[in-house]
């Protein structure tokens, strides 16, 4: 890596912070000592010591947003087109999210950015690491060391970080070869001797596993590593392996402990004193220990700038501002609470002015000291940075060559591009090696499609009758090697996260993935196509020669490798999946309509004829047809009209025949129906190959330029409303007896009512009793928990605290009866109550993953929830009513008619949380309430509310548990009670809490001794405590426990409590639901349609796709006319109709999943509603969307074709058609939801839907004529409901329609001496009962054509018109039996409990283990 000398560099000084480290010293020295020597082995590969810090002068952030952000619901989305026709257009509103913000940064620095949520401070981070929202305006000054932003975030990038809360990484791969890959994306090429760049690889991810602690799980996939925190420890790992210079983490501690907190950012201190490392974060909670880690501190207010400068600074600066910080306060708790006007404790005794709104605070900040100082600091810096000419260095220059290069090297990388794709193919290749679904997929998708197709035309004749068959065999196996590429869009959008993940870092060009990935994906690919092309060629009988195989090989492979090539390129312009979809959904129409198969190329209107010379399949089909046909001749397998007569004086029936020739020349018969000739074989292989480079590498350089993260920056609340909720007073500052008395009698009136509708009746009792959990980890048995006892009480609000992985959250899980897979022993019950029905119902659990209809606004949601979760007996306004006085009591008030959003957008993480909260209130009797990590990601002001009204619905009378893994000291003194477990899953401790935690110190105290933070920070201390111990091992708390006087106390009093007073007989006679089933599917019903009328875009996609394949498939087919081969093309415009249908199944299983995933996640456990209601309002849902869209497709496709013509413009057969139209919609909706309700994830069903389209479309009679059908495969024909669909349709639309042949389709024979054409076909025609002679009463050049009206061509299909009602009532049939199939067969999974399954086995394997080591204990003694 070359050496920027633009940047500081402070030879011989430690350029790190001089901070305290949290760690002993030894072990601080020792890693120290390991971060030198990993300093020193870069110092081979040219890497120097380089820093950077920042400086910022009246930088803004803008938020340029119009109203198509605002677009809410699919009418919004119509008008908006009309509205700009209109000359009415989009306002852009400016919005400033950072206002002036002033900041000088030393290099090596750690800075603290405090903000509420909204405030800017998540933007300002990403804006210094170089990530700009595509709405976002820049304004002022911000420069690295003197390095203007613009050509920081351009040429510099990689020197720039942002670590997200959700961070993205490979989730198959072992964490040794994710890091191993950051490396060698960032070690450039050194060629000495002696040094191995492998080799130093490896060295360096060993040296940060040790920093990190990842040895345990070293060599495991990331999947398989399931604590948040140590998820935390890969992303941060990986961070450091890319060895930016500035790095910008973003709630990046949310998911440790206090303890290891401290001790992950005591390691990266050490780091940045070796490596000059600088540092900005948000991180929220944080004890004053951590606090004083940080070297700046700067404060933002809903956008305004407050206060910068050293964080020994800032608790004074506020103090003189005249706010006091409550007692037992953190720094961080003072500062956050100044951002809640309700929670601000004022200073009686200050006589100067003191702010109150974020202008007067901005005010007050630009007046002061502190301030002139900065500005001085920064002018002092500009000043020294002012020669800006030094930094000029011959790569940014402007040279033409330089100028090429830096346009086709948009992301500055390290190591050259060659080493950026072995690394990605490396990677993937890992990646692949482990995905074993991935191959089981493509194998038995490729394997069972070729036995299918050649066992459907098994060993096939060689005569004149298979000519149709064998064209149909060779479309089949090109069409599906080329749409089985599809899968690529899905591949592509997996990755696309990732690519934005590291897109943020500039690990590498995303070219060098792209073609990284092909060169591992191709040959994965190529093992499939032989498979298939094996199985599909000798089994069907096809050309016996090696040349013919082989050249149908590679055709095949040439059309996989230019398809996947189109799609990846699809799925790389595609924003959304949404787009992607529709987009690959008509690709998939065109690609198959114009492939030269389902119509030749020469009946194909002059419109439209150039676009099937743009489609590699086409050129494939060719190619494939004459290397079966060429050289070919096939016997006739009939002879027409008499063969008593001379065989001059007959002729084959089949296209390209001549009179007296008993046999069909192959090349004449391609020539007479497709216009084919021989000399285009090769030809068309270099126009693949050339459509296939030509895509790749155009793919290749839009890569570069794309960008993958295309989220656009929200709107902060405070923008748009009030949201800070003033806290009830009896929580304010002043909350004494004597403050309580002074409130008016209308608020107290308010409070009391409120306080009685919360309070429960079904006050009962959480317990537990020798509660263990075991999972099996690497084949070894693992305890997660151990003999774990105790109880909540109605009234008692329980803190759960412990270190990571200490299984705070399986706790919570098991108590609430939520599936874990382990194995659980010991007992959970209510008052004694163990039925899990029972307790599930009555225990609300609420987990740190929030999952939201996102569409829907939070008086809705609740009033959702209240609706079906109360008692009939209680009246809808009662219910509605108590949803007001739940919002009002929450807060949540100011935002109940916004929606909840999804991650990201919609509402504040808090308010998400007390959305939450408010459904498991609304669903009384609640009694039970546990949650997991409520606070986390929240600031401190807002963590504390929020505990705060936990503590008020414990009061009430509820009985509440949560999990906390940052409690300060003031937030403990809301709990009444804390459950602390150690690394081991064994309490430690569980009693009261103490005023401020002090009987919680005391204790702690005795066994531990004295310490200078065991009272300004409790529960650091504790865990401070517990997790030295383990370490260390000097002292045993949790036996210290067990043989405390609080543990002795513990045991009767939960012995009491679990004895039983309601018999198992009144538990079992409980309705499990309180609503019935058709009113649970009306209101999910009505629930899903305003989810799809506000999702806009899905509705759209949706709108798009049925008008542009109505009218791709309506034009390609249009008005074809009256011949043979055109009434046989009007056939397949219906048999197109098919086609689509599969891109509409995929398109609504994403959406029944995202649905699925939040019945089963939360509303399946609470007993909210009702599998089978869940099913079909679904159905109804997607049944009404669908035939209102099925209608515009019909209209679109059905007039073009020209079906109304020929005595068919009345009502009667259009309405038929239509009908028709409809049931069929009706069959793919209950279809998409049968195979959605039976996969796992999007792409196993979208895998599905695929082989069961083809399963059942190879066999609608229009692939393989039925008479032409194995005998083992004539039972489908009559099973598949394609066929009934088609020949319904195709029956209705073509029925009586007159046949007209041209001439080339006409038989043209002479007849024998002293015969009329009329008398020598006449008996043929009576036998035959099909047919016209044109010249009955000519004596020579008999012109014959076989069919006389549409009905005798479709009976050779099996399509009768007689059968339509028939096949209307069938369909129907089969639309109530894939219904009925979902509702059962989602019963019967969700009723079979997976997870105990796997608890028994699991069980019995530690069983086995157990007795193992009990007979080797007993034989070594």
């Amino acid at each position: 890596m070359e050496t920027f000398s633009h940047l500081r560099v402070y030879k011989g000084e430690k350029v790190g912070t001089t901070g305290p480290v949290s760690e002993d010293l030894d072990s601080a020295k020792e890693f120290e000592e390991r971060i030198r020597e990993y300093a020193k082995t870069l110092e081979d590969f040219g890497i120097r010591d380089r820093v950077t810090g920042f400086c910022a002068r009246r930088f803004r952030i803008n938020g340029k947003f119009n109203e198509r952000l605002m677009i809410t619901s699919l009418m919004d989305q119509l008008m908006y087109p009309l509205n700009v026709l209109f000359s009415r257009r989009p306002k852009r509103n400016v919005i400033p999210m950072v206002k002036e913000f002033d900041a000088l940064l030393d290099p090596g620095a750690f800075l603290l950015v405090i903000g509420h949520e909204g405030s800017g401070a998540h933007n300002l981070l990403k804006v210094l690491s170089g990530v700009v929202e595509e709405n976002q305006t820049l304004e002022g000054e911000l420069n690295y060391d003197g390095l203007d932003y613009r050509t920081m975030h351009s040429q510099y990038k990689t020197d720039l970080s942002y670590h997200s809360d959700d961070h993205s990484s490979f989730a198959t791969i072992s964490v040794r070869r994710l890091l191993e890959f950051v490396c060698a994306c960032r070690l450039p090429e050194v060629k000495k001797p002696g040094v191995s760049r492998e080799k130093t690889i490896q060295r360096i991810c060993e040296i940060i596993c040790d920093a990190f602690e990842l040895n345990s799980f070293f060599n495991h996939r990331v999947l398989k590593v399931n604590s948040g925190g140590d998820q935390k420890r890969i992303g941060i790992a990986e961070t450091m392996c890319a060895r930016p210079l500035f790095q910008c983490w973003d709630n990046t501690l949310r998911e440790f402990d206090s303890v290891t907190a401290a001790h992950v950012l005591s390691r990266i201190k050490i780091i940045s004193r070796v490596f000059g490392m600088t540092l900005t974060a948000i991180s929220n909670q944080l004890s004053d220990k951590i606090f004083r880690m940080f070297d700046m501190v700067t404060v933002l207010y809903e956008g305004e700038q407050i206060f910068y400068g050293p964080s020994s600074r800032v608790k004074d600066y506020f103090l003189n501002l005249g706010f006091v910080p409550q007692s037992h306060s953190t720094v961080g708790e003072f500062v956050t609470s100044l951002f809640y006007p309700g929670l601000r404790t004022i200073n009686k005794s200050h006589k100067g002015f003191i702010p109150s709104t974020p202008a007067e605070f901005r005010q007050c900040w630009l007046e002061s000291e502190d301030y002139a100082h900065l500005i001085s600091t920064i002018n002092e810096y500009r000043e020294y940075h002012s020669d800006v000419s030094a930094f000029h260095t011959k790569d940014s220059s402007n040279t033409p060559i330089v100028k090429w290069k830096r346009f086709f090297n948009r992301i500055p990388c390290p190591v050259p591009y060659r080493l950026q794709v072995l690394a990605f193919a490396k990677v993937t290749y890992f990646h692949y090696l482990h995905d074993y679904a991935f191959h089981l997929t493509f194998i038995f998708s490729y394997i069972f499609q070729g036995f299918m197709l050649g066992s459907i035309f098994y060993l096939i004749e060689n005569t004149s009758a298979t000519l149709y068959s064998r064209g149909s065999l060779l479309s089949a196996s090109i069409i599906f090697t080329a749409i089985q590429t599809m899968s690529e869009v899905d591949i592509i959008f997996t990755k696309k996260s990732l690519f934005a993940e590291h897109q943020i870092q500039s690990l590498y060009q995303p070219s060098a993935t792209l073609f990284g990935s092909i060169l591992v994906e191709f040959p994965l690919r190529l093992v499939f196509v032989v498979m298939f092309d094996i199985v599909v060629y000798f089994l069907s009988g096809l050309r016996v020669k090696a040349g013919a195989f082989f050249t149908f090989f590679l055709f095949t492979v040439l059309i996989t490798f230019c398809m996947a090539s189109i799609f990846r390129f699809i799925a790389l312009l595609s924003t959304t999946a949404e787009i992607a979809a529709l987009i690959g959904g008509i690709a998939a129409i065109y690609f198959i309509s114009f492939c030269g198969s389902v119509m030749p190329i020469n009946y194909i209107g002059w419109w439209f004829r150039w676009l099937a010379y743009a489609n590699p399949i086409q050129y494939g089909y060719e190619s494939v047809m004459l290397n079966e046909f060429k050289d070919r001749i096939f016997n006739c397998s009939a002879i027409i009209p008499n063969l008593r007569f001379p065989l001059q004086n007959n002729i084959c029936p089949s296209p390209s025949s001549m009179p007296g020739i008993p046999y069909i020349i192959g090349s004449s018969y391609l020539n007479v129906v497709f216009k084919y000739t021989t000399d285009f074989l090769w030809k068309n292989c270099g126009i693949i190959l050339g459509f296939a480079i030509f895509i790749l590498l155009l793919s290749l350089v839009v890569a570069n330029y794309i960008r993958y993260d295309r989220t656009s920056m929200v709107i902060p609340e405070y923008q748009l409303r009030k949201l800070y909720t003033t806290v009830q007073s009896s929580w304010a500052n002043n909350s004494s007896e004597a403050a309580l008395k002074q409130k008016k009698e209308g608020e107290a009136h308010r409070a009391m009512d409120i306080s009685t509708s919360l309070r429960t009746t079904d006050e009962l009792s959480l317990c537990w009793k020798d509660l263990s959990f075991y999972i099996l980890e690497d084949g070894v048995q693992k305890c997660v928990l151990q003999k774990l006892n105790g109880y909540v009480k109605p009234g008692c609000l329980m803190a759960l605290v412990g270190e990571n992985k200490s299984g705070k959250s399986v706790l919570i899980k098991i108590l609430s009866q939520r599936g874990v897979s382990g194995i659980v022993e010991g007992q959970v019950s209510l008052d004694g109550i163990k039925n899990s029905k029972y307790l599930r119902k009555r225990i609300g659990y609420i987990s740190n993953k929030l999952m939201f209809v996102p569409q829907y606004t939070v008086r809705e949601t609740l009033r959702l929830h209240a609706s079906l979760r109360q008692s009939a007996d209680i009246s809808m306004s009662e219910r509605y009513e108590y949803v007001d006085k739940v919002i009002d009591f929450l807060g949540l008030l100011d935002v109940a008619r916004f929606v909840v959003g999804d991650t990201g957008g919609g509402l504040s993480l808090y308010h998400k949380k007390l959305t939450a909260i408010g459904i498991e209130l609304v669903a009384r009797p609640g009694s039970i309430l546990l949650l997991d990590e409520p606070v986390s990601g929240l600031d401190s002001q807002s963590a504390w509310m929020l505990v705060a009204t936990l503590r008020k619905l414990a009061n009430a009378g509820l009985s509440i548990m949560c999990s906390v893994s940052q409690p300060s000291s003031r937030l403990l003194n809301l709990f009444h009670s804390i459950m602390i477990l150690d690394g081991y899953g064994r309490t430690v401790y569980l009693d009261e809490v103490g005023s401020y935690a002090l009987k919680l110190t005391k204790y702690f105290k005795k066994i531990h001794g004295n310490d200078e933070n065991s009272d300004k920070d409790p529960a650091d201390y504790v865990l401070k405590c517990v997790y030295y111990s383990n370490e260390s091992e000097e002292v045993d708390y949790a036996a210290a426990w067990e043989s405390s006087d609080a543990h002795k106390r513990l045991i009767p009093e939960l012995d009491r409590l679990m004895s039983s007073e309601m018999s198992d007989q009144e538990v079992r006679s409980e309705q499990e639901y309180l609503s019935s089933t058709h009113y649970q599917t009306f209101k999910i019903m009505r629930r899903n349609f305003t989810s799809y009328w506000r999702d806009s875009t899905l509705l759209i996609s949706r709108l798009a796709f049925n008008t542009l394949a109505g009218l791709l498939i309506g034009f390609t087919f249009y008005k074809q006319g009256n011949g043979i081969q055109r009434t046989q093309n009007k056939m397949f415009s219906a048999y197109m109709l098919t086609i689509a249908s599969t891109s509409l199944i995929n398109g609504l299983i994403p959406k029944f999943i995202h649905l699925r995933d939040i019945y089963e996640y939360h509303e399946e456990n609470s007993a909210t509603y009702s599998r089978p209601a869940f099913i079909l309002a679904f159905f109804i849902t997607e049944a009404v969307i669908n035939c209102c869209f099925g209608t515009i497709f019909f209209l679109c496709w059905y007039y073009p074709s020209g079906y109304y013509l020929n005595g068919h413009n009345t009502p009667f057969y259009g309405g038929y058609a239509w009908l028709m139209m409809m049931v069929f919609a009706l069959y793919y909706t209950t279809l998409g939801i049968g195979i959605a309700t039976v996969s796992s994830s999007s792409g196993t069903a979208s895998l599905l839907s695929g082989t069961a389209f083809v399963f059942v479309q190879y066999f609608n009679g229009m692939v393989q004529k039925p008479s032409q059908l194995v005998g083992f495969w004539k039972w489908m024909n009559d099973l598949s409901p394609y066929k009934y669909f088609l020949e319904g349709m195709i029956g209705n639309n073509l029925h009586n329609v007159p046949i007209i042949c041209e001439r080339t389709e006409m038989y043209v024979v002479d007849p024998p001496m002293g015969y009329t054409c009329g008398a020598y076909f006449s008996d043929y025609l009576q036998s035959s009962g099909a047919g016209i002679i044109y010249n009955p009463e000519a004596l020579s050049s008999c012109e014959f054509c076989p069919y006389k009206i549409a009905d005798e061509l479709l009976a050779g299909f099996g399509y009768y018109y007689h059968h339509r009602w028939r096949n209307f009532g069938i369909l129907i049939g089969y639309a109530a039996f894939n219904l009925g199939f979902a509702i059962v067969i989602y019963e019967i999974i969700r009723s079979i409990p997976i997870h105990r399954l796997l608890s028994q086995v699991l069980r019995k394997r530690v069983q086995r283990t157990r007795r193992k080591r009990r007979k080797f204990e007993e034989s070594k003694s």
